[in-house]
């Protein structure tokens, strides 16, 4: 009678361990689901790059260069001399002249710009498809030989080029002008007035306009 209590007893102390077991054991197949959402977050890439060019983009070669010339880089916080004339110049990079400086760059894919005497001029953009420059001031030369949009920002005014062409755009800061020459081909001019009204014009060969931007509006001639 004492071995069956016994057993009884055993049997009765396993049977609860074995119920308390099963309560307070962790929870395998839900912990094995736990996901870290930290750990799980897709690592988004890209193949922008602040220091180089997409690459497709064109490069410009230096044809002739004196005086003093100033550059930027993409990544520089402040123009520096030029003086390297095999420094290639590319998108989202700038050219600044001074008193007697003058730099002649040729896009092979493009065409070729003068940069003259105190000028400044900011390369947006030289995708084969597109190219896009901010002219802030001074006078540069865009001898244009491709059929790809080229554009032109000069205060607020915006010059479209779709076809060859030779034309010369000065940026005067002092008087709030700017003053195109066209020599052979067309471009198209653009414009927001005083009243946020756009206007669009067409300048041809041997044109000459200036353009007020104080008053936002093409002068008459």
């Amino acid at each position: 009678m004492r071995g069956i209590s016994i057993f009884i007893s055993s049997l009765l102390v396993g049977f609860i361990v074995f119920v308390l077991y099963n309560i307070i054991k962790p929870n395998n197949s839900n912990h094995a689901q736990t996901i870290n959402p930290l750990s799980s977050t897709p690592t988004i890439t890209t193949n922008f790059s602040i220091a180089n060019p997409p690459s497709a983009s064109m490069r410009g070669t230096i044809a002739t260069m004196s005086g003093s010339v100033s550059f930027s880089s993409r990544i520089a916080t402040q123009s520096s001399p030029l003086t390297n004339s095999t420094t290639q110049i590319e998108q989202g990079e700038s050219l600044q002249t001074n008193d007697h400086g003058y730099i002649k760059v040729d896009f092979k894919q493009l065409g070729k710009l003068t940069v003259f005497h105190n000028s400044s001029l900011n390369i947006i953009q030289l995708l084969p498809y597109s190219s896009v420059f901010s002219q802030d001031n001074g006078t540069v030369n865009y001898d244009v030989t491709n059929t790809n949009p080229l554009a032109i920002r000069s205060m607020d005014l915006l010059i479209q080029i779709d076809k060859p062409a030779i034309l010369s755009v000065n940026v005067d800061t002092t008087n709030n002008l700017v003053n195109v020459s066209m020599s052979s081909g067309s471009a198209t001019l653009g414009y927001d007035d005083l009243n946020y009204v756009s206007h669009v014009s067409t300048l041809n060969s041997n044109d000459k306009v200036s353009f007020d931007d104080t008053q936002r509006q093409i002068n008459p001639d």
